[in-house]
C-alpha cells in the first residue's frame, strides 16, 4: 500500500514532538528547518537529518530550534534531551489509529497549554 502524508504532522516539531500550532489553530511557525539547522543536526545527534522523508515534519518549535543553533555555535547550551523523537515509516500507509499526528493532535492545544494541564 502506497504511504500518503498526514496532513496533521506539520503540526509538530521534529525533534522534540511537541504540537506547534496556536490555540486559534493556525501554524504557530514557519518550516525552521534552514541549511544551518541541517548543518547543526547531524554533529549534535549523530545521525543524519530525517526532515525530507515524507513521513517526517517539516517545523522546529522555537525552543529546540533556539538552543540547537546555540549549541553549534558554541554558546553553551545543549537540548533537554539527547536523542529527538523518533518518526517511524508505517509499511502500511498512512493509518489514523496508528498515526502519532492523528492519536495526539488535539487541537486548539499548544506547548503553554500542555504545561498548564499537566501541573
Amino acid at each position: 500500500m502506497e504511504n500518503s502524508r498526514c496532513p496533521k504532522i506539520y503540526n509538530f516539531c521534529l525533534l522534540c514532538g511537541h504540537i506547534v500550532i496556536r490555540t486559534d489553530g493556525k501554524s504557530r511557525f514557519t518550516p525552521r528547518l534552514t541549511p544551518e539547522f541541517k548543518l547543526s543536526y547531524t554533529p549534535y545527534f549523530d545521525e543524519i537529518d530525517p526532515s525530507g522523508e515524507d513521513y517526517t515534519p517539516n517545523t522546529v518549535c522555537g525552543s529546540c530550534y533556539t538552543q540547537l543553533l546555540d549549541w553549534y555555535h558554541h554558546r553553551g547550551r545543549k537540548l533537554n534531551f539527547i536523542k529527538p523523537l523518533i518518526w517511524l515509516k508505517d509499511p502500511q500507509g498512512h493509518v489514523e489509529s496508528r498515526c502519532y499526528s492523528c492519536v495526539n493532535y488535539i487541537p486548539k492545544l499548544n506547548k503553554q497549554g500542555l504545561k498548564s494541564k499537566n501541573t
